[in-house]
This record gives structure tokens, sequence and C-alpha cells, in this order.
């Protein structure tokens, strides 16, 4: 009881909000073969959390971040991303968001590649944080990379979603595709969005299962699954996984209008093996007729909704890094956390150019 009424008295001196802490493990972790999990944490959708942790592991690794709804099943939309090697115990800071539908969490660490050496982890804390720490935590991790220029881009399409951003209503997005979609739902860029729009409220849901694209989703009423039961003001539909099928994409666009009339952008390929215009024959900066970038620019006319070729963006800022493709990478396909802060400001400069 006294321990109880000391803690109590230094939080009220300290300003620490002791409820704000949802997990802690202090004890020292050794991951070797199999991954090491936790325990099941509450979580609240679409709040932000801060994850805290020090790692000594000679190869770079994986932390995640599980979500699980009322009942503990797991959802489908995770958090990946990494830590980088070290040769001692280093703190490391990361951020996420809750899912849609999360009640519950677990983290997990476990290796990147098979032949990795085993890596050691402790003192981890979760916490509940807010949308400032954030924009701190992206404005000191963007002074690591060059800069993401601004561009600007004519939108005909999202009037109604830029107005209710301008206005404070409230903007359900949905972002529709593989990993990749799920790593830019992850990318904080509506936190960047509402640096400029102070008055907005963004609800980001990634409607994702990896490795797949409209090819799927056409299918087996898994649009009303994926899309409609979310109710979205803005549907974002990406990703590298579409399998280059612009008619599948154009039958989930159809499936969705005979239901619902959420504004819609269709986005072409970011990231991947094939991300790095360097090492890409194929890359180019403008789009080649027939390309598959030219087939879905033409189907977002012929459907009017609205294009973001953000594949020209992330490779001309790849190109001209003069950084590793490793670098922006947490594995050969998916983003870090560096290269999610780029794929943040794309997003973040294409809704408020």
């Amino acid at each position: 009881m006294e321990k109880f009424l000391i803690l109590i008295f230094l939080s009220l001196i300290l300003g620490i909000k002791t409820s704000d802490k949802i997990y802690q493990y202090k004890e020292e972790i050794h991951v070797d073969q199999n991954k090491w999990e936790s325990d099941f944490f509450p979580i609240e959708e679409f709040k932000f959390y801060e994850l805290t942790f020090y790692s000594l592991s000679p190869d770079k690794n994986y932390w995640a971040i599980f979500f699980f709804d009322e009942n503990k099943n797991q959802l489908l939309a995770d958090n990946y991303s990494s830590f980088d090697s070290s040769e001692e115990f280093v703190k490391n800071q990361f951020f996420f968001r809750g899912k849609c539908e999360a009640k519950y969490g677990k983290l997990i660490f476990h290796k990147i590649k098979k032949e990795n050496k085993p890596f050691k982890v402790k003192e981890i804390s979760i916490k509940k944080t807010t949308d400032n720490k954030i924009s701190e935590y992206l404005n000191k991790e963007k002074e690591k990379i060059p800069e993401v220029k601004k561009f600007k881009v004519e939108k005909k399409y999202i009037s109604e979603t830029l107005s209710k951003l301008k206005k404070g209503e409230k903007v359900r997005i949905v972002m529709l595709g593989d990993s990749i979609i799920n790593d830019i739902g992850n990318s904080f860029y509506d936190v960047l969005v509402k640096s400029v729009y102070q008055k907005a409220k963004i609800e980001v849901i990634t409607s994702v299962k990896g490795g797949t694209g409209c090819w799927y989703y056409e299918k087996e009423n898994r649009v009303k699954k994926f899309i409609l039961d979310y109710k979205p003001d803005l549907l974002i539909i990406g990703g590298i996984s579409n399998n280059e099928d612009v008619e599948s994409i154009r039958n989930v666009i159809k499936q969705v209008r005979e239901k619902q009339n959420p504004e819609i952008i269709v986005m072409s390929k970011a990231v991947g093996k094939e991300g790095d215009p360097r090492t890409n024959p194929q890359w180019t900066y403008e789009i080649v007729e027939n390309t598959y970038r030219d087939r879905l620019r033409k189907l977002a006319e012929q459907e009017k909704v609205e294009f973001f070729d953000i594949e020209k963006y992330w490779g001309e800022y790849i190109k001209t890094s003069n950084l590793p493709y490793d670098t922006f990478l947490r594995d050969p396909v998916h983003a870090n956390e560096l290269g999610r802060i780029v794929l943040a400001y794309l997003l973040f400069y294409y809704f408020v150019d």
C-alpha cells in the first residue's frame, strides 16, 4: 500500500499518467529460432501508441504489432517494422496506430532471415501517445534522409474529401490492397495532413490481405467485407499485387458504386523489389503508352476516379537520394520507418498541394 501511494505521489509531481502505459516487460528476451510473443494488451481503434525497447542485435530484425478483435480473433492488418543492428544495447522508439475494430494487441520480435544470429531485447514499454508526439518524431526522423520535395497534382474527383478536410469534418479513408498499402496506411500521412488542416478528423483503415489485389477482392462478395462494411468516404486502391489487372480494379469500383458512392483514388506501384529506378531498366519518370501506369491512368479517367502516380514520385525520390535502396527498406520488399516517412510525405503533398 505504501509503495502504491508513493507511485501515485511521484506520478502527480512528475506529471506522469500511469494510465497511459498499457504494457511493460522489463526482463531480457533472447530470440533465437522462434519468435517472441507478448501477452495480450488493450488497444483502442484509431488511437496512437509509443513503443520503446532496448535491443542488442547483430542484424537488422523485425518487431511487429498484431491486432485482435473483441473475441481475440486476429485481424489481417498489422504493423510490421524493423530495428537496426547494434553491438551493444541501444534504445529504440517507434509509434503505431490501433487498427479499426482492434480491442487487443500483441507485440512480437523475430528474425528477418533464418540465418540471422540470435538477438536480445529488454525493457519493453507501450503507452498511449498523441498526434503532437508523432509529429515530433516525424520531424526528427526526416532529418536523417534527403528532403522529400513538394509537388502539385491536379485533382478532379475528390473535391468532397478535400472540402471535409478543410472544414474539419470526419473523413473515413479505406486503403485497399496488400502489405505495401498496409505500410502506407501505417505511415502517419494523416498526422501530416492534420498539421495543415488542424481541425480535420481522419480515420485511416487499412483493409488488406498480403500478396493480394483486386483480382482477389472482386470475387465471393469480398467487396462487402473489405470495403462496404467500413462505409468509406474515400477509397484508395493500390499496392504492388494487383497483377497489373486493370479490369479487376474496374470491377471492384463498379461493385462499390452499386451500393455506395465514396470518392476513389487508384494508385500506381511503390516500394517492392522493383522500386529502385537505378536497378530497374523498365522505370521511367513519365508514363509510357500501354504500360500498367498508362492503363491505370486511362481507367481512372474512364471511371471518373482520381489517379495518383505515386510510382513517379517514389522513384524520383529514390533515384536522387544518393542512398542505398536498403536505407528505406526493412526487407527486400517492404519499407522501414524511413521509407514510410517518404511515403507519408508523398501522400501529404498529394492532399495539401
